[in-house]
């Protein structure tokens, strides 16, 4: 490796007693030119974005002896990258350097040698790859070669994957060569499509504000697209107004010129993250005003499945029209090859297993019906609004059943009655309220018994004053919680019991692929009775669309009622197996029957919940008796029931 030139550069400016020394003395120092001293000025200084180590001045450079520990700080973390950390820098560097890239000069810059940065270049190769591009060498001179478009389209997903916090981008962005203060832009977009009856959500206006951020930095760059396109026939749109005073904001504030092929993409961008009307505004009645009918219609049929599918309550009308308002903008993104991007994907994939996958149901159907693909950002957004369902009808059965029993005088029992149950309103439902003459033990089976009246009664029960007080709603709230507790556990205990067999456990699993594991167990399965023909091929297809890895566990099932009852099957994977991009220690193969749906749906996410902690799957992976391992999964499941 060669002498590091930055290094020796700060130690020339140090020994100079804080003079003015010019570019052209430096260089001579260096042996190098005065603009590769410039470059390496500039390298220095970007080590920071708090401040400049070396100062310029009509007279020279000079260093800033006030910021030179926190440089040494921050030189101590970029010596410490990794290699993703290395890479990503690499790519940085190459995006912004039309021109390539010295790989010496990366090498000073990363304190590493060169056959360690060519190492590096192996694996950015493969991911550019994936993007259409490639990484030439010439000489010492690292190029990154492709189209202009297929550039961006690689900033985007780096910078989506990296740079979002939830809704907001962050402000100091890697991969631009231009600093911008993204909330202020982005409030400043968001404005201008407001006074042009434009509306967007957060996510979506995170989409067009990133897709503007890198094309004004590629501009400024002097790399523009340049494919010839006639925008006449865009001016009788509703979006081409709010996106031509977007242009000209963005043209006066970065001093750019935006042509033709930059505004088309952006008119693109701008339509498949919007909508112009008001979407609390729309109903049933007007909705056929602003969509097809057509979509409405395939919206409440899949609905309908869904609900059917997995014992759903029906879903109302407002919901059904919210949804079919995002099912025709989904329409128009998968049109126009536009999909739109998710910050929260697999924080919905891991944290809600069984609404994403309901929302991969919906996917499947609708790319039946579009004969097209749907990514898992797309359905990750399809996940917020079966969420949302979830979320607005909770049911019922998850309260506990209580009876109320009280000496009857005058119906003064009615005031506590009333006042418990609307305390405690989304946790009981009084189903029984009888007086003590008319009370027969163990007639009517209830979870809980809430009692004026001191009796030993066969259920747990809470006793209170006929005017209960706060000492005796803090008594009960306890009780309540318990109760709700032991019942939620009796019954995933239950669930989980009915569904597996020691027939379906796979002590020491030894499979060649994640493939080769979904059809020996299916096989199995087949031949056990427990599902029909096309069960592994449907358990294939819903692992194309989206894989059921979670952290280091496989949960392989069908979407389709091909089971013909339920079961869990599972596989202890010792050495663990290579599962797309994850080692898989535990295969966890689900079916599901139409009778068996509704117990499923309860227990899946504690099941899913358990597996994926390490913690708990390391444990599991040393068992290889059957009825310790449900044993002791039932025991996990216990806590995290607690927990919760």
């Amino acid at each position: 490796m060669r002498e590091n030139r930055t290094t020796k550069l700060i130690e020339y400016l140090i020994l100079s007693n804080n003079t003015w020394i010019p570019a052209k003395q430096i260089a001579g120092h260096l042996g190098v030119s005065t603009r590769q001293v410039r470059k390496y000025i500039t390298t220095i200084n970007n080590t920071s974005d708090d401040f400049n180590l070396i100062l310029s001045g009509k007279e020279g450079y000079k260093i800033a002896d006030q910021h030179y520990d926190d440089y040494c700080k921050a030189l101590t973390t970029q010596k410490n990258f990794s290699p993703q950390q290395r890479q990503d820098y690499i790519i940085q560097k190459l995006i912004a350097s039309p021109k390539g890239y010295d790989i010496f000069t990366i090498s000073e810059e990363l304190y590493v040698s060169v056959p360690t940065i060519e190492r590096d270049l192996k694996s950015i190769r493969s991911f550019l790859i994936s993007h259409n591009l490639t990484l030439l060498r010439n000489g010492d001179i690292l190029l990154l070669e492709g189209e202009e478009k297929d550039k961006r389209s690689m900033m985007s997903h780096l910078l989506s994957s990296k740079e979002y916090n939830s809704f907001v981008l962050q402000d100091k962005v890697q991969l631009l060569s231009y600093h911008y203060h993204l909330w202020e832009f982005r409030n400043n977009i968001h404005q201008i499509l407001t006074d042009n009856k434009v509306f967007t959500n957060d996510y979506s206006l995170n989409d067009i504000a990133l897709h503007l951020i890198i094309m004004i930095d590629r501009i400024r760059s002097d790399c523009m697209l340049d494919t010839p396109i006639d925008i006449k026939e865009l001016e009788t749109s509703d979006i081409y107004l709010a996106t031509r005073n977007i242009v000209t904001f963005i043209e006066n504030e970065y001093e750019i010129a935006v042509n033709d092929a930059e505004f088309y993409q952006l008119f693109l961008i701008v339509a498949n993250n919007s909508i112009t009307v008001d979407a609390g505004k729309i109903n049933q009645e007007n909705l056929e005003e602003y969509i097809d009918k057509r979509f409405l219609t395939i919206t409440e049929t899949i609905l309908e499945n869904i609900a059917k599918t997995y014992y759903l309550n029906p879903f109302d009308q407002s919901f059904r029209v919210k949804m079919a308002l995002h099912l025709w903008a989904l329409y128009r993104r998968i049109s126009n090859d536009k999909f739109a991007k998710n910050p929260l994907t697999k924080q919905v994939k891991s944290t809600y297993p069984l609404i994403y996958d309901i929302a991969v149901y919906f996917a499947q159907e609708l790319e039946h019906t579009f004969n097209t693909d749907i990514n898992e950002d797309e359905i990750a957004y399809l996940a917020f609004h079966i969420g949302s369902y979830f979320e607005n009808n909770a049911k019922s059965e998850k309260r506990l059943c209580c009876m109320f029993v009280y000496m009857e005088y005058h119906n003064t029992h009615q005031i506590t009655m009333e006042r418990v149950q609307q305390i405690f309103e989304d946790k009981i439902h009084i189903q029984y309220a009888l007086p003590l003459s008319r009370y027969k033990p163990l007639e009517e089976e209830v979870d809980l018994i809430i009692s004026t009246v001191d009796l030993d009664f066969p259920y747990s029960s809470v006793i209170i004053s006929p005017f209960i007080t706060e000492k005796e709603l803090s008594k009960l709230r306890i009780a309540i919680d318990r109760e709700l507790q032991n019942k939620r556990k009796k019954a995933l205990i239950s669930y989980l019991e009915s569904f597996v067999d020691e027939e379906l456990f796979y002590a020491h699993a030894n499979f060649s692929s994640a493939t080769q594991a979904i059809k020996d167990m299916g096989a199995d399965l087949y031949r056990l009775g427990y599902v029909e023909e096309g069960f592994i091929d449907d358990v294939l297809q819903r692992e194309k669309t989206s894989s059921t890895v979670f952290g280091n566990v496989a949960v392989p099932h069908a979407l389709s009622s091909k089971a013909k009852k339920g079961f869990i099957s599972f596989a202890i994977c010792n050495p663990p197996l290579r599962w797309n991009e994850n080692d898989v220690h535990i295969i966890v193969m689900l079916g599901i029957s139409n009778d068996s749906r509704k117990q499923f749906a309860d227990i899946f996410d504690y099941l899913v919940d358990v597996i994926a902690e390490s913690e708990y799957v390391e444990q599991l992976v040393a068992l290889t008796l059957y009825d310790e391992f449900i044993d002791k999964l039932i025991e996990f499941i216990h806590q995290k029931l607690v927990v919760s």
